[in-house]
């Protein structure tokens, strides 16, 4: 995958963010009684491996070289 690709699913998934927390069961329910409550949980986990991911390329769009 490449830096273009990798950015595009943060993207994705910062929208699923987006559609979850401005929903109207977010707004008015605690977590703990929410019935998306596992969806949301997953797209936040899936969130910070894609973030953790986009984070190992440089600003040219290479990969960091992780031996220095």
């Amino acid at each position: 995958m490449n830096r273009i690709e990798v950015q595009a699913m943060l993207h994705y998934s910062n929208e699923i963010r987006k559609i979850c927390f401005g929903s109207r069961e977010c707004m008015n329910n605690g977590c703990d009684t929410c019935g998306y409550f596992a969806m949301c949980q997953a797209n936040e986990l899936l969130y910070g491996l894609i973030e953790h991911e986009a984070d190992k390329y440089d600003v040219k769009g290479e990969l960091k070289d992780d031996n220095n």
